[in-house]
């Protein structure tokens, strides 16, 4: 299929979604198409809609309509992969108006940069790693090949700057059980791959505590702050995550605690696979697009856009009606600053996706002119006013 082609049939279907009548083939083709757009940005005029409804009717009908759009207009908003930025996508594709839409690089020439914004770079691979007798190594500072030997592990760091535990001798006598912990700072991520071959990453301002070796039993972890696991299929060994009073079991799975001390939830949310999650008297079993949010309200399980909680990982911010507490908290912790909100604050929310590779001023700029706040700095503070 040539590009006119593609271009008539990516149309066809954008109009059937508009009209409701897609049937599931047709809507798993777009889907697959649209796959190919996901890395894609999405500005939308701030004036071009008064709340979501709205603008999500209104770029439906530009895709049927094919209306132009003033190319002076400002743009401001980024819209992630669902629904709405599906439709954004298909204007890529049509090129309605290369003026509606534009790429990433060039944010920057959309608005003001404020003297008062720091160009802060954003967070890096950065983490603490304190072996059993209590010795750390800063492992930024480490070069690439093994770094220390735990027990019956050897400790390196490969080539993606992944800390990852290997065998020493699989004929070897058990040593005693030891634990390791891996933390990071604000503004920093770090992956790790423990000794049963689980994966796991760690967001900003996060630790995780592990056995350098794993028992014939058992598979046990503990964590605070946000991780993401892809835990190794054994099903002779359950694997299990305590954070809190929480505790999460798996056999083999993908999944996202959230467990920050400043939130005043707990969010675990499955992306594959299955989790049970306990609590005291509370059990539950979780299916992929489950979070469980534990609270001192109780404990509530529903569906979520997993892409949306599972962004960090993969280098975004990404927000679905999100207030601007919520956005502050995560700015807070990547680019290491601190948050003041000054006065009551706007009831608006906030939907879009946003690049961790950005510098600060180049985030809060685009916050700023979204939002009903202003922004400005004093050190590493950032007070936040409506």
């Amino acid at each position: 299929m040539n590009k006119k082609q593609l271009r008539k049939r990516i149309e066809e279907l954008a109009s059937k979604i508009k009209k409701g009548n897609i049937n599931t083939l047709e809507q798993r083709e777009f889907d697959d198409w649209y796959r190919l757009q996901a890395e894609k940005d999405f500005y939308i005029p701030e004036d071009f809609a008064s709340n979501n409804a709205e603008l999500k009717n209104r770029i439906y009908h530009r895709i049927e309509d094919k209306l132009e759009f003033d190319k002076k207009t400002r743009y401001h908003w980024i819209f992630n992969r669902n629904n709405l930025g599906a439709a954004a996508a298909v204007l890529i594709m049509l090129s309605f108006g290369v003026y509606f839409l534009l790429k990433t690089d060039r944010i920057a020439n959309t608005v003001t940069i404020s003297n008062q914004i720091p160009d802060l770079a954003p967070g890096k691979n950065r983490a603490i790693l304190t072996l059993s007798d209590g010795e750390e190594i800063d492992l930024e500072a480490s070069p690439q090949g093994q770094i220390a030997a735990e027990g019956n592990s050897f400790i390196h760091i490969n080539a993606e700057n992944e800390v990852i535990y290997k065998d020493r001798n699989v004929n070897q006598v058990k040593s005693p059980y030891r634990t390791n912990t891996m933390r990071t700072p604000r503004g920093a991520t770090y992956r790790l791959k423990l000794a049963d071959g689980t994966k796991v990453w760690l967001n900003a301002a996060s630790s995780i505590t592990y056995p350098t070796s794993f028992s014939d039993k058992n598979r046990e972890v503990s964590i605070s702050g946000e991780v993401y696991f892809e835990v190794a299929h054994d099903a002779s060994r359950p694997f299990k995550v305590k954070t809190g009073d929480q505790m999460i079991q798996v056999l083999g799975t993908h999944f996202n605690v959230n467990s920050y001390n400043n939130e005043d939830v707990i969010r675990t949310t499955l992306v594959e696979g299955s989790v049970a999650i306990s609590m005291g008297e509370f059990n539950h079993v979780l299916r992929p697009g489950d979070q469980a949010r534990i609270s001192n309200n109780g404990i509530k399980v529903g569906k979520v856009d997993t892409d949306e909680i599972t962004a960090w990982k993969n280098g975004y911010f990404q927000f679905v009606d999100a207030d601007i507490y919520t956005i502050m908290k995560q700015i807070s912790r990547w680019y290491d600053v601190d948050i003041e909100f000054v006065g009551p604050m706007s009831k608006e929310s906030f939907t879009g996706r946003i690049s961790r590779d950005r510098n600060l001023n180049q985030v809060l700029q685009i916050v700023q002119n979204s939002k009903s706040v202003h922004l400005t700095f004093e050190g590493r503070r950032i007070m936040v006013r409506q």
